[in-house]
Formats: C-alpha cells, sequence, structure tokens
C-alpha cells in the first residue's frame, strides 16, 4: 500500500528509497516497475515549462535532498539530519495535500573568542529558497483574485524567506549579519506565528497551538478497504 515516502523516493530521495527497500517494498512483485514509471512521470513533469502549482512544490522538496555546501556546519551532513530533512519534506506533503484537499541559546567560547555566536543559524539551502519563491510567487498569483485571500501576509511571507535566503549568503561567506539579521532570528517564531494569524503573544498559549495538528485523505483503495492518511502534529 502506498505511503508518502513513496512520492519521496520518486521525486528524488535516496533515503527514502533506501527505507523502502529496507522495508522490502521492492521485492514486492510489480513495485519497482510501478515505482520506474512514476519517477518518469514526476521527471517529465517537473522538466515542462508549464508547471502546476503542485508540480512547484515537488521542485521544492527536491531541495532538502541537495547535498549541503561544502562550508556548511558538520552536523548539517550527518545521516540525522538527513532523516529530519525527510521528514520536513514529508509534512510539508501532507499540509500541501490537506490545503488543496480542503481548499480549491547562550554565550560561547570558540578558538580563544568571547563573542557570542549569533542567536540562530539559517540552514545554508539555497535552492530551497529560490523554490520557495517561485511557489509563494505561484500562490499569489493563483489566489491573488480569489475573495478573501490575504495576499498582502503571503507578500509578507515571501520577504521573510528572502531575508532568511540573504542570512544563509552571508553565513555561508563568513560575513558578519547585520544588526536587523540578528534582530530577525531572535524574533523570527513571533513573526511566523503572526504570519500564521496569531496576533501578539498568544502563540504562547498551552497546547502549542494544537490547532496546526492536520490530517489529510490522499488514497484509498476499495478492493483492500485501505486508505492512506497523512498528518503533521502542533507546532512545537
Amino acid at each position: 500500500f502506498p505511503t508518502g515516502l513513496d512520492v519521496m523516493a520518486a521525486n528524488g530521495s535516496a533515503r527514502a528509497a533506501e527505507l523502502l527497500r529496507a522495508g522490502g517494498q521492492f521485492s514486492l512483485k510489480g513495485y519497482a516497475e510501478g515505482f520506474a514509471k512514476a519517477q518518469g512521470v514526476l521527471r517529465e513533469l517537473k522538466q515542462a515549462p508549464q508547471r502546476s502549482h503542485y508540480v512547484h512544490f515537488l521542485r521544492l522538496t527536491e531541495a532538502f535532498w541537495s547535498p549541503p555546501p561544502d562550508q556548511a556546519a558538520p552536523f548539517l551532513k550527518t545521516a540525522a539530519y538527513a532523516d529530519k530533512n525527510l521528514l520536513t519534506a514529508l509534512a510539508a506533503w501532507a499540509s500541501i495535500r490537506h490545503t488543496w484537499q480542503l481548499q480549491a541559546k547562550k554565550s560561547v567560547t570558540y578558538m580563544g573568542l568571547t563573542e557570542p555566536p549569533p542567536p540562530g543559524l539559517v540552514e545554508p539551502n539555497l535552492a530551497f529558497f529560490d523554490r520557495l519563491d517561485e511557489l509563494v510567487a505561484q500562490t499569489i498569483a493563483i489566489l491573488g483574485q480569489v475573495e478573501g485571500t490575504d495576499v498582502p501576509r503571503l507578500e509578507r511571507f515571501r520577504r521573510l524567506a528572502a531575508q532568511f535566503r540573504g542570512i544563509a549568503e552571508k553565513q555561508l561567506a563568513g560575513k558578519p549579519l547585520a544588526g536587523n539579521d540578528l534582530q530577525l532570528l531572535e524574533r523570527y517564531g513571533p513573526i511566523i506565528a503572526g504570519l500564521m494569524y496569531f496576533g501578539g503573544n498568544s502563540w504562547l498559549s498551552d497546547g502549542g497551538l494544537p490547532w496546526m495538528a492536520l490530517v489529510a485523505d490522499v488514497h484509498t483503495e476499495h478492493m483492500a478497504a485501505k486508505t492512506l492518511q497523512v498528518g503533521t502534529g502542533a507546532a512545537l
């Protein structure tokens, strides 16, 4: 029976394919042939000159398993971090399926230096931010004329992602962060909460924003009486 791992593997995730092989999926009759066909379909869709919103999203998830740059921090090159990225891609996939289904630090010392480190780190995945920008731009183009769409909020999110990309570029180049960069790293949590319609400090309420948890039905197989449901939990 299909799972999100099948989608991620067909979309290029070597780690997802490894987990499927370990689980015996590729030994099932017809699975390898069907998997190869799915790879071809997704590859063709992503290479098409005109891409749907969903295909733009699939291209975005590819960035999660692109190799980190040589100058990236060591922990970003570990297998554990690769698994984290795969889980992030799966959660994002569950979220977008749900969306379209329901709607058309302390100071430390480094090498003798006593200057405190930045209040945060932006993952140096520039391809992710580039494709995220494409996806948000297409979302605005599709929904911008729909009554009730909060376009200014989407535009603020797009600018926020561009700021994070700029910080990632500076980190990769070893350049110092400006004051507004440091403020953003300190305040990004409340800023994102505000974009999710949590005004003031309401995002601090008990329960960790439980309403953000979601479940979506992705596929139903009546002959086997099975349904694939995907979901994400509440925000941390």
